[in-house]
């Protein structure tokens, strides 16, 4: 997801990819895993975080998203009534700093749903494919 030319969530996977290859894989396969799953439950890596914003936690590290459930969206396999953002991440080496990207994360989805409801936007959503 990108706002205001930054991608946020997929610096902070590149970042992980150079210096801790393992650990993006994992990101990428447990997003791949909830995308594809209606309900998906692991509250040892996925959570909910209150507010409609979710966490993504592997050794440290947080992926941040939330849902878009407004509509059908297209996917690799078909259609869905839901989507879900990946928006930024960050590791929790202190609470202030999760706090931090958690308020990050609020004022994304904010900047998000504000776009949508403005019919001049335009949005190109990237669908992540499950790297088997």
């Amino acid at each position: 997801m990108a706002i205001d030319g930054k991608e946020l969530a997929s610096e902070f996977l590149q970042g992980l990819i150079k210096s801790q290859r393992n650990d993006a894989k994992k990101f990428h396969t447990t997003f791949a895993t909830i995308c594809s799953v209606e309900n998906y439950s692991n509250k040892e890596k996925f959570r909910t975080l209150g507010n409609g914003i979710y966490e993504i936690k592997i050794n440290g590290k947080r992926l941040y998203c939330f849902k878009d459930t407004s509509g059908d969206f297209e996917t690799a396999s078909g259609s869905s009534n839901h989507l879900i953002l990946a928006s930024n991440g960050g590791t929790k080496n202190t609470k202030r700093e999760q706090q931090r990207d958690i308020k990050k994360t609020q004022d994304l989805k904010t900047q998000y749903f504000d776009a949508k409801k403005d019919n001049a936007s335009e949005f190109e959503y990237n669908l992540l494919e499950n790297e088997n």
